[in-house]
């Protein structure tokens, strides 16, 4: 399994923070670019409040 980054990666940190925003990274990194209507429709259903 992949480590977790230490860091947000490019941009993401302002779109999103959280267990959202490494859950997208780890994704990105196996499976590519993340759709940015993707993360809106996730980040409205699953706000992370943390």
């Amino acid at each position: 399994m992949a480590a977790l980054p230490s860091e947000p990666v490019g941009d993401r940190e302002d779109e999103t923070s959280g267990l959202l925003a490494e859950l997208a990274e780890l994704l990105e990194a196996e499976h590519g670019p993340v759709p940015e209507d993707l993360l809106a429709e996730a980040e409205a259903a699953w706000p992370d409040h943390g």
